[in-house]
């Protein structure tokens, strides 16, 4: 049975074909009450955002290739901060605004200029035949920014739709370049990728004056500061870690590295592994050297050396944590300790969906402080790549390395990588939907009784 008769109560979902028939040999795929609508060619269609195409009787595409414009998507609040994946659109809101306006996702954090992907709808009372692709993903990311959402295809028919061309609405990784920005939220009703966690700073070296630990770099989970060389200026300073602050250094003491908790949970192995392990400071003859941190936490910072050069800073273990700082000897200092690179383990899922955005990487720890060029930062982990291929959600962008220590003073940890943005959707709803076609993104299919009721709950 036909899921809607001639003479329907919701002929004003299908317009009122006064537009005409359309034999389409140009771009001219838009907003219209057409009684049928068909590509006379391959002369691709590139609609904008939000178009609404109703047909009284069918839609026939069998040639023309449709890219729907991008939009721009929906400027976040006070109550959003930058650092978290935007909540996705759910579904009831789009379902209750077909044939009108739809909503628009919220954007990924600090963004105002890349787009997320377009809506299109597309409303027959006959058949309809996706013989062509559809394409309605996102924009690239902005620099330093994270991942807009794909778009919205929704289809919705009195017959039958068919076809087996592919249909795409991915969104898309975040940039590159580490800025700890959430990804946008998605049409599919999932949330962009949380930031990145920020690596930690590396511990200030010992000197005659104060000389400051690194601090931590910015990130969903931020990291924590690198300590400093304390009052008396002798030892150095310990590295931080994720969950604490490395330790000033006290008197001709070097600072014990920030200790981490435990082995890190690996989501999608159900396993966890050890990080590589922090490094106790060397040398010196004065005071004691500080402890490394634990389970990959900070390098501990050197003590003094009343003849020699003070003791070598320990490196950062590979959680993203910070080197120790030298401490000073009478005849100088030697090296501060290497940062930790961020670990590929470290981040928080915004959902356990296939289709949410994924998040950044783990920024690189910071080196301890040294009196030249100084030891190398860690570096960034690379941001985490959709669990799942082909879902139209977009992977994390990679953390930044640590900087540093030059001068004494321990390096800053990196920036949070940024997240990814979530998939779209598409929304097929007809009396009989035999689409056979590749979908990126999110599908979902009503049909049959379920697409009755469901017309008749959001038109009668």
């Amino acid at each position: 049975m036909a899921l809607i008769q001639s003479g329907s109560t919701f002929d004003d979902l299908w317009g009122t074909g006064g537009d005409g028939a359309i034999s389409a040999s140009g771009d001219v795929l838009a907003t219209g009450n057409f009684t049928t609508w068909a590509a006379a060619s391959e002369q691709a269609q590139s609609p904008a955002s939000n178009a609404i195409i109703r047909c009284t009787s069918t839609f026939n595409n069998t040639d023309a290739i449709i890219t729907v414009d991008a939009q721009t998507a929906k400027a976040r609040n006070s109550a959003l901060n930058d650092l978290v994946g935007a909540p996705g659109i759910p579904i009831g809101a789009i379902a209750s605004a077909i044939g009108g306006i739809l909503p628009v996702p919220w954007a990924d954090g600090g963004d105002d200029t890349s787009k997320c992907g377009g809506a299109l709808q597309i409303l027959a009372k006959g058949n309809v035949t996706i013989g062509a692709a559809i394409n309605a993903n996102a924009a690239a990311a902005a620099s330093a920014k994270g991942g807009q959402s794909g778009g919205l295809v929704v289809v919705v028919s009195g017959g039958t739709i068919s076809g087996s061309s592919a249909i795409s609405v991915a969104g898309v990784a975040g940039h590159a370049t580490a800025g700890a920005k959430g990804g946008g939220g998605g049409y599919s009703g999932e949330p962009g990728g949380h930031a990145g966690y920020g690596g930690s700073g590396g511990g200030g070296a010992g000197d005659s004056s104060s000389r400051a630990g690194g601090s931590g770099g910015t990130g969903y989970i931020s990291g924590n500061s690198g300590g400093s060389n304390g009052d008396t200026y002798w030892g150095g300073g310990g590295g931080g870690s994720i969950e604490n602050s490395g330790a000033n250094a006290n008197g001709s003491n070097g600072g014990d590295g920030g200790d981490r908790a435990g082995d890190i949970y690996v989501s999608n192995s159900n396993k966890f592994i050890t990080p590589s392990a922090a490094t106790g400071a060397s040398g010196g003859n004065t005071g004691t050297n500080g402890t490394a941190g634990t389970n990959g936490g900070g390098g501990s910072g050197g003590r003094k050396h009343g003849a020699g050069e003070g003791a070598a800073g320990g490196n950062g273990g590979a959680a993203g944590s910070g080197g120790g700082g030298t401490g000073r000897g009478v005849t100088g200092n030697p090296t501060g300790g290497t940062g930790g690179a961020g670990s590929t383990a470290l981040y928080t899922l915004s959902s356990y969906s296939p289709y949410a955005g994924m998040p950044g990487g783990q920024g690189g720890g910071g080196a301890g402080g040294d009196p030249g060029a100084g030891p190398s930062g860690g570096s960034g982990a690379s941001g985490v790549s959709p669990f799942v291929s082909s879902m139209g959600n977009g992977a994390g962008g990679a953390g930044a390395a640590g900087g540093d220590g030059v001068d004494y003073v321990g390096g800053a940890g990196g920036t949070g990588g940024n997240g990814g943005g979530a998939a779209g959707l598409v929304l097929l709803i007809g009396d009989t939907v035999s689409f056979t076609g590749a979908v990126t993104g999110k599908l979902l299919i009503i049909e049959g009784t379920d697409a009755h009721e469901f017309i008749r709950g959001y038109w009668t």
